[in-house]
C-alpha cells in the first residue's frame, strides 16, 4: 500500500514536470513513461490480490459454514449416543407390553361356534360381542360384518395364499355376518 502511494505521489511530480523528467523510486530512476507502465502493472497486481482476498474469504465462508453444519450432526449424534441405554429400555418395554396385550387380545371363552356358509345376525342367531372368525375350509372365503347396511369387516380368510387365517371383529346387536365358507367363531375378551 506505501509503495502504491509512493508511486501515485511521484506520478503527479511527473506529470507536472513533464514527459523527459525521471523519478527515483526506490533507487530506481524511471522516466514518466516507464513510471506509467510501472504503475498499471502495480494496479493490476493490487487488483489480482483483491480478488485472490475476495476469493479466499467466500471459501473461508462456506468452511465455516460447513464445519457448523458438521457440528450440529456431530452433537445429534452424540445426544443419541448417550440416550441410547434409555431408548434401547423403552424399546424392549414396549416389546413385552405389545406381547402382553397380544396374549390379552386372544383370550378364548368357550368351545368355537361353528355355523355353515350364509347369514347369520347378532341379537339373534348369535350373541353379539368380540369374536375371532376361522374358515373351516382349506380354500377359504369371503366374510363380511355389516352394520345398517354398510360393512365393517370385508376380509378374505384363507390357509394360503397370503390371506389371514383368522380375523377378530367386534359385533353389536343387529349387526349381519355373511359367510362363503364354513366358520368357527370363537367370543374373546
Amino acid at each position: 500500500m506505501n509503495k502504491l502511494l509512493i508511486v501515485l505521489v511521484s506520478l503527479l511530480f511527473l506529470v507536472a514536470c513533464g514527459d523527459e523528467e525521471t523519478i527515483d523510486i526506490e533507487g530506481e530512476t524511471l522516466k514518466y513513461e516507464e513510471f506509467k507502465t510501472e504503475l498499471a502493472s502495480v494496479e493490476s497486481e493490487l487488483k489480482t490480490k483483491k480478488q485472490e482476498l475476495f476469493d479466499t474469504k467466500a471459501d473461508l465462508g462456506r468452511v465455516i459454514a460447513q464445519m457448523e453444519e458438521e457440528e450440529a450432526e456431530f452433537a445429534e449424534l452424540e445426544e443419541l449416543a448417550s440416550n441410547r441405554e434409555q431408548l434401547e429400555s423403552d424399546v424392549k418395554e414396549a416389546q413385552e407390553t405389545l406381547a402382553s396385550l397380544k396374549k390379552e387380545i386372544i383370550t378364548l371363552k368357550d368351545e368355537p361356534i361353528k355355523v355353515g356358509a350364509g347369514y347369520f345376525y347378532f341379537g339373534e342367531d348369535l350373541e353379539p360381542g368380540r369374536y375371532l372368525i376361522k374358515s373351516q375350509h382349506p380354500r377359504g372365503g369371503n366374510v363380511f360384518v355389516r352394520r345398517d347396511g354398510s360393512s365393517y369387516v370385508n376380509v378374505i380368510l384363507s390357509d394360503s395364499d397370503g390371506y389371514p387365517s383368522d380375523y377378530v371383529f367386534e359385533s353389536i346387536n343387529g349387526d349381519e355376518l355373511e359367510v362363503a365358507m364354513p366358520v368357527e367363531l370363537y367370543q374373546v375378551e
